[in-house]
C-alpha cells in the first residue's frame, strides 16, 4: 500500500527521526492497528520504542475508514457502503472492531443508548464511556469504561434493530458517534 517519509521527535531523546509511514492499509492489518503495532518505530538515536500517531486510510470491501489526528487530513469521496472518520484512536479501534465484527456502527451506537438505560445505577454513576469490544456466540460484549466492567447485548436484539431500524442514506465519509448516531436515524425507540 502507499507509504511516505514523515519526521518526529523522539520524546525521549528529543532527537528528530525520519519513518516511513502507511497513508493506506487493507483490511488484513486490523489486527496491527488495534494493537497499535502499525504506528510504533524505533529512535534510530537512542533505540526507544515509540507509538506515533498519524492519519491513515483502511479500506474493506464495503466500507473506508480514515483517522485523522490533524483535522487537516483530505478525504476522499469515493463511495463505499460505509464511510467514516475517527480524530481519536479509541473512535478508530472501535470503528475497525464494529467493521471487522461486520456490525452496523449506528446500531452499536443505539445499543450503547439502551445499555445506560437498563444498567444498575450503582455501575451507571462510574462509567465515563462505552466502547464496542467484540462479540462471543450469543452477545456483542461493550466495555464500560470507569466501572471496568463489561456488558453484553444479545445478538438477538442486534438482529431485530437491525431490521426494524430505518437508516438515512450517507453519501459521504462522516463521523458517527455517540453524539451524531441519532440524525442517521430516521425514528427513535426509546429517549
Amino acid at each position: 500500500m502507499a507509504t511516505q517519509k514523515e519526521d518526529f521527535k523522539c520524546p525521549n531523546c528529543k532527537k528528530k527521526n525520519r519513518i516511513k509511514i502507511k497513508s493506506e492499509v487493507t483490511s488484513a492489518e486490523i489486527d496491527k492497528i488495534i494493537d497499535r503495532s502499525l504506528f510504533k518505530v524505533k529512535c534510530l538515536a537512542c533505540g526507544e520504542t515509540i507509538t506515533v500517531d498519524y492519519p491513515i486510510k483502511i479500506s474493506g470491501d464495503n466500507y473506508v475508514i480514515y483517522y485523522t489526528p490533524c483535522s487537516s487530513d483530505e478525504i476522499e469521496d469515493e463511495y463505499h457502503e460505509y464511510m467514516r472518520v475517527c480524530d481519536t484512536f479509541d473512535d478508530f479501534k472501535e470503528k475497525l472492531l464494529i467493521m471487522k465484527d461486520s456490525l452496523n456502527d449506528i446500531i452499536i451506537e443505539l445499543i450503547k443508548d439502551y445499555l445506560i438505560i437498563e444498567l444498575d445505577e450503582e455501575i451507571k454513576k462510574d462509567i465515563k464511556d462505552i466502547r464496542y469490544d467484540g462479540q462471543n456466540e450469543e452477545h456483542l460484549i461493550f466495555y464500560l469504561i470507569g466501572a471496568e466492567k463489561s456488558a453484553g447485548c444479545s445478538k438477538q436484539i442486534y438482529a431485530n434493530l437491525l431490521k426494524k431500524c430505518k437508516l438515512k442514506k450517507i453519501k459521504k465519509c462522516v463521523n458517527v458517534d455517540h453524539q451524531t448516531y441519532e440524525k442517521y436515524l430516521k425514528k427513535r425507540f426509546w429517549k
